[in-house]
């Protein structure tokens, strides 16, 4: 059945379930998988500034967009090889979301108000995830 542009079919129960709920289920866990990774540099990271005993100031806002850029492809990617379809939608819509987690909790936990970092942030976490969607899209499966 197709209704509105989503593709509709019945689960198990009779109820209708569409493609909708697949796509939001795959958003957050390619989402999820690119915070981790996102998390993981950046303790990368702090891990090698600490053992260098030297944290240069210029170098923690462009660590922090690789941190972020990384894991918005890596979300972007996760996020189109669950769904196979649609790699630069998908993709940035991964990365939309990751930049709002990462935004909440940069305004909750350290009170930093928008900047003109954080948007470039943004942008840059987008790009990354439609790279990664499109990378993730346009890869062949293994087929035996």
């Amino acid at each position: 059945m197709f209704q509105g542009g989503i593709q509709l079919g019945y689960d198990k129960n009779g109820g209708v379930q569409g493609n909708m709920s697949k796509s939001i289920k795959s958003i957050v866990l390619g989402t999820a998988v690119g915070g981790i990774m996102c998390m993981l540099c950046l303790f990368v990271f702090a891990i090698f500034f600490v053992s260098a005993k030297v944290i240069p100031q210029t170098m923690i806002q462009p660590l922090i967009l690789v941190s972020c850029a990384l894991g918005a492809f890596i979300g972007g990617y996760i996020t189109v090889r669950i769904l196979r379809v649609q790699g630069l939608l998908f993709g940035i819509l991964s990365g939309m979301l990751l930049f709002v987690i990462v935004c909440l909790v940069s305004v909750i936990a350290i009170r930093e108000p928008f900047s003109t970092f954080a948007l470039v942030k943004g942008v840059l976490m987008m790009l990354a995830g439609a790279i990664g969607g499109i990378i993730g899209v346009n890869k062949r499966s293994k087929r035996k």
